[in-house]
């Protein structure tokens, strides 16, 4: 049986504080802002929103008596927040419900055929003065077929082959539409921002 991340990040963190008598600062990681929980795509509820990204599978929501419930991806369809304005979405990470998390929708312009997704990741994970910092993985989705999708190019090209300059951009390996299996990030994440900008403009 696998152990969650989070219980991971836990021992880790009270590990080390047993030796190093120190407080941990995680704030990279909290969200706290008013806003709606969608139980569906319309039906929503408001409150005070509290949110771990350490805890990725769970948000929690305060409503106006003052009484806390904590939500599950697997039970909602969306969360946004308020202040500052984020928009995170329900998605199965392998296909299966109980694998569910939560991915912020970071899509420039708001496109609708295909989207931008962060989540956390805890590759890379440091202590840094006391303040525990991340790292936030990129990925496409497709909300017509409710899935994220990989970087096989040879798929995205296929799910993208309804706009044939893109799709062919993809299946040659254009400079600015792949990356290898070694490339950085930051490389990473400009590619898969060209795809789903152009796709989400495409005619």
């Amino acid at each position: 049986m696998k152990t969650k991340p989070f219980l991971l990040l836990l021992i880790s963190l009270s590990t080390l504080q047993c030796y190093a008598q120190e407080s941990y600062n995680l704030s990279e990681f909290e969200l706290k802002s008013n806003g709606f929980i969608y139980i569906t795509e319309t039906d929503s509820v408001s409150g005070a929103l509290t949110y771990n990204e350490l805890a990725s599978g769970k948000v929690m929501l305060t409503d106006a008596s003052g009484k806390d419930k904590k939500y599950t991806a697997k039970e909602v369809f969306s969360f946004k927040t308020q202040n500052p304005t984020r928009t995170f979405y329900s998605i199965k990470t392998d296909g299966l419900d109980k694998s569910m998390m939560f991915y912020e929708d970071v899509t420039p312009n708001g496109g609708k055929k295909l989207k931008l997704m962060k989540s956390f990741t805890q590759d890379g994970l440091v202590i840094v003065n006391g303040q525990v910092k991340g790292k936030w993985d990129n990925a496409m989705y497709s909300p017509s077929e409710k899935r994220l999708i990989g970087s096989n190019f040879k798929k995205v090209a296929e799910v993208v082959k309804d706009c044939p300059a893109l799709a062919e951009k993809i299946s040659k390996k254009e400079k600015g539409y792949y990356f290898g299996l070694m490339s950085v990030p930051m490389v990473q994440e400009k590619v898969l921002n060209n795809i789903v900008t152009e796709y989400n403009t495409c005619q």
